[in-house]
């Protein structure tokens, strides 16, 4: 069963959840997805409650020179629109953080966005933080950049090795899906997936010399969630095991 995307999971509901949406025929039989529903509602709720009045009086209170009030701020045609652009960019760093939840998808301004699909026995799933993979695992990335650039998807074992899944490539920007596939070994264990992204070349060498430093300060893999690079970055931990564990 192939599960919506974010993207797709968020059009759907932008537009209402209109129920001859063809995400919405997918929801009737994914348990799975009504719940990561739930979970942005949830967010969502969370944000108009607590994150944007607290956003919105200080914007105001710059902007307006202490006139608060959402109404009030809204009497002020220009910057009608940048109520508007502060509540888009904060649900949208809202939805894509849950609390106590690592992200799998990283879209805003200066980063680099992850997803990572596996093809087995026929079947091909989304990939989620913790999940385990087996060995002959095929496995597919699809990437969100905010502009066009360099990029390069490595993985770091918990012994601190590297390897790279996708070689240095220049890409446009916006979402796009990777060609070719990568075929999981026989090393079992923790994995962190990294996407890196930057504007210029970089390379890889650079990229082991971090490793060995983050690796180092962060105490393993479980905790290295980023690499001391100026680059744009998202990770994802996996789990390589046999079929049954």
């Amino acid at each position: 069963m192939n599960c919506p995307s974010d993207y797709e999971l968020d059009a759907f509901w932008l537009e209402g959840k209109p129920k001859d949406h063809p995400v919405q025929s997918h929801l009737d039989v994914c348990e799975r997805c009504r719940e990561r529903l739930v979970e942005w509602k949830q967010a969502d709720e969370r944000f108009r409650a607590e994150v944007f009045p607290a956003t919105e009086e200080k914007v105001v209170e710059r902007l307006c020179g202490g006139r608060t009030g959402f109404w009030g701020f809204l009497t002020y045609p220009r910057l009608a629109v940048v109520s508007a652009v502060v509540l888009a960019v904060v649900l949208a760093v809202v939805l894509w953080h849950p609390v106590e939840r690592e992200s799998t998808y990283l879209g805003i301004k200066g980063t680099v966005g992850l997803e990572v699909y596996c093809h087995r026995a026929g079947q091909v799933f989304r990939v989620h933080p913790g999940d385990t993979l087996l060995l002959d695992d095929q496995v597919r990335f699809a990437v969100f950049t905010s502009g066009p650039g360099y990029l390069m998807i490595v993985s770091v074992d918990q012994r601190g090795e590297v390897s790279r899944f996708y070689p240095l490539g220049q890409v446009p920007g916006g979402r796009k899906e990777l060609e070719g596939s990568t075929i999981l070994d026989e090393s079992w264990g923790a994995e962190r997936i990294f996407v890196l992204f930057s504007k210029q070349v970089f390379d890889f060498e650079a990229v082991q010399a971090a490793v060995s430093r983050g690796f180092e300060g962060s105490g393993g893999v479980f905790k290295l969630h980023k690499l001391p690079l100026e680059l744009g970055q998202n990770s994802l931990l996996i789990h390589k095991g046999k079929a049954g564990e």
